[in-house]
């Protein structure tokens, strides 16, 4: 049961997230009933295609605004934009990760 509700919990907020406050889609509950086709289901091609609607209904706003919220796994563009474009982790500086051992 704790797995259904991790399964749930992470197309809610993290793979289809569709405000601040995520909400379990309907659909998403039934078919959590059956793990094997819930685990087999393409999370990440109806995240990809979320995330390209929003980016198309939003043009106009893109180009008017510095900033705009977007609904969908926006990582996933995130590795087109760097594997389409690998000069971009020469902009961006790499983050070394830090340990406290005190």
């Amino acid at each position: 049961m704790r797995l259904k509700y991790e399964c749930m919990s992470l197309t809610s907020c993290v793979l289809l997230p569709t405000s601040h406050f995520p909400r379990i889609i309907p659909e998403h509950a039934e078919m959590i009933r059956d793990i094997e086709e819930f685990l087999s289901y393409p999370w990440g091609r109806v995240a990809f295609e979320m995330l390209v609607t929003g980016i198309t209904k939003k043009y106009k706003i893109l180009l008017s605004q510095s900033s705009v919220a977007l609904p969908g796994f926006v990582d996933a563009i995130q590795l087109v934009f760097m594997a389409a474009v690998p000069q971009i982790k020469e902009v961006v500086p790499q983050v070394e990760p830090t340990s406290s051992t005190d």
